[in-house]
């Protein structure tokens, strides 16, 4: 594990990647079933009658996929994860069983704060990608607080 990253490690479009995420039709459905429960997400046989044509995973599961890379990815921020919100969220196209789901995120803003004193505010760019065919499946730009290694 690498050591943790403070605000004054960041820079503006610095990069950061992580682990590979394989989303399996099991987990659309189980998914879907508690938090989507559309018949596109829950079904794969009626899913071919739908918008999509075929079974596809809840952008909200993808959205939440897209959390645990984060988490998990090379950002490794010190004092962890802490959103202050998503400015913006698209899903770019469906994602479907079996995918294997890489994210990669870029430093779009940093700026200190007199409100959180002993954290800096971080913007990020984040892209959801398909692994095998490199398309862009979801983008997200979130607020992140990061922990400041010295308080001046």
């Amino acid at each position: 594990m690498m050591s943790p990253r403070y605000f004054e490690d960041l820079y503006l479009d610095q990069r950061f990647t992580g682990p590979e995420y394989l989303l399996t039709a099991a987990e659309i459905i189980r998914f879907a079933e508690t938090y989507d429960p559309q018949s596109f997400h829950t079904q794969p046989e009626s899913a071919r009658d739908s918008f999509f044509g075929q079974h596809v995973a809840s952008g909200w599961q993808v959205a939440a996929i897209g959390m645990r890379l984060l988490v998990l990815g090379e950002h490794n921020f010190a004092g962890g994860m802490i959103g202050l919100g998503v400015e913006s969220i698209r899903w770019r196209r469906p994602t479907l069983p079996e995918t294997k789901i890489k994210m990669l995120s870029t430093v779009t803003g940093l700026r200190r704060t007199g409100k959180f004193k002993e954290h800096g505010i971080v913007k990020l760019h984040h892209s959801l990608m398909n692994v095998a065919t490199q398309e862009e499946l979801a983008e997200m730009d979130t607020i992140q607080l990061v922990k400041l290694r010295a308080i001046s």
